[in-house]
């Protein structure tokens, strides 16, 4: 891949490779297919990928499941902790023009069936390069590919593409597609770890993480994996303690400031604790 996108925008909220752009390489690297399936690597399936694939798209260039949560800009303002992008719902109108109809499609750049067939391969890729070299987008490729495709995107059963995310995590979802993403939760054909903070390899619990896990013990890397994750347990493990010590010590202080004959027996307390 080299360094395609070297110099290609990043915000300062997102992570700082620029790696997921590498899938607009695809349109260069396989431009004879007809058919592309690009899938990320935290997905996980519980069914036969044949059924995504087959899929019947008619004249539709791509197909791909509404990234949900993206679309509660439709039910109000949206602060993000971007600088640059204090209201995702005015960046997804005023920057990346959508209109309502096509943020209730936008769509989750993880799970994409290209029907490279129904496309000029060779001016899609140079087009979606062009904007990743000279655009600003929030979401990067993402971003670019629901601005490119948003009138031939053919939209998939949410099933295909389940987060890992916790319910709550989809409070102000509009009613359809709040409806859509829990009745897929229910059943999910491809679960996917897509939140920063949602990846059960990280030493965190989360939901959905015993079929990473049930994947992963099959694979060569199981044992390379689980050597990685033992330092970043000892540092978590580092890091409640000090937090439950910061929060006894604030405590004892407190207590001692309202009972000052208890300070004697709350210094002998916060000795055992420094320990």
């Amino acid at each position: 891949m080299g360094r395609a996108f070297e110099g290609s925008y990043r915000s300062s909220s997102r992570a700082p490779s620029n790696a997921t752009y590498n899938r607009f390489l695809l349109f260069d690297l396989l431009p004879s297919l007809d058919r592309l399936l690009y899938v990320d690597g935290d997905m996980i399936f519980h069914g036969d990928v044949c059924e995504i694939f087959d899929t019947d798209m008619g004249d539709a260039q791509i197909a791909a499941v509404p990234d949900y949560i993206m679309t509660r800009t439709l039910t109000g303002p949206t602060p993000t902790i971007d600088p640059d992008v204090p209201d995702l719902a005015d960046y997804h109108r005023d920057v990346l023009g959508l209109s309502d109809a096509q943020i209730a499609r936008y769509f989750n750049a993880g799970l994409m069936l290209l029907n490279m067939g129904a496309m000029d391969v060779a001016a899609t890729g140079a087009a979606l390069m062009k904007e990743a070299e000279a655009g600003r987008y929030l979401f990067r490729d993402q971003d670019i590919l629901n601005v490119h495709f948003k009138d031939s995107l053919m939209v998939l059963d949410g099933r295909y593409n389940v987060f890992n995310t916790h319910a709550d995590g989809y409070g102000r979802v509009p009613a359809p597609g709040f409806a859509a993403a829990m009745a897929a939760r229910k059943d999910p054909f491809v679960t996917h770890y897509a939140a920063g903070n949602y990846k059960p390899w990280n030493a965190v619990p989360v939901p959905r993480a015993q079929y990473y896990w049930a994947a992963i013990a099959q694979t060569p890397f199981y044992a390379e994996v689980l050597k990685n994750l033992a330092p970043k347990q000892r540092r978590m493990t580092r890091d409640r303690q000090d937090e439950q010590r910061t929060w006894a010590v604030e405590k004892g202080q407190a207590l001692a400031e309202r009972f000052p004959a208890l300070r004697p027996a709350l210094v002998r307390v916060y000795r055992t604790f420094a320990r």
